[in-house]
Order: C-alpha cells, then structure tokens, then sequence
C-alpha cells in the first residue's frame, strides 16, 4: 500500500477523474476526503469505496460551494484536519 496513513483530498470525486482518482487512492490504502457539488453522486462514491477498498471514506458535504473563497477553503481544511 503506498499512500498508507496519508490522507488523500479529491475535488470533484463524484465523476469521471475525480471519482477514479478517490477509488484508487482508497485502494493504495489512503484515507479519503471526497469534495463535489454534487452530494448524492459524493455519497454514491464514499460507499463504493467502503465497499471495494474496505476503507471508510468521509464526504465533505457543502463545503466547495464557496472554494473560491477564503471561508470555504477554511472550512474544508477544518473538515479535514480534525476529522
């Protein structure tokens, strides 16, 4: 496992490159933040990694809807580091 006890953050998690990226660094034994928009497809996404991986993965929900500004970015950073 390469990534194991780091940490992986993935924006835009719920599709395409995002969402391959997050299975992948839950396989190579990272934990995962998962960022979109899109809650329900995020969700979809953290319980497929639950279930391939055998990994927990955390969604981190409403947070990017203001990643252009610094309380979001925050906010985010909070998510993750005291998770």
């Amino acid at each position: 496992m390469l990534l194991k006890e780091k940490t992986a953050v993935v924006t835009g998690a719920s599709a395409g490159i995002g969402r391959a990226s997050a299975l992948r660094f839950a396989q190579e034994g990272a934990r995962v933040v998962l960022a979109d928009i899109q809650d329900a497809e995020g969700a979809a996404v953290a319980s497929a990694i639950v279930q391939t991986a055998a990994r927990p993965a955390r969604l981190a929900r409403g947070l990017l809807r203001d990643r252009h500004r610094a309380p979001g970015r925050r906010r985010l950073h909070r998510h993750v580091t005291e998770g």
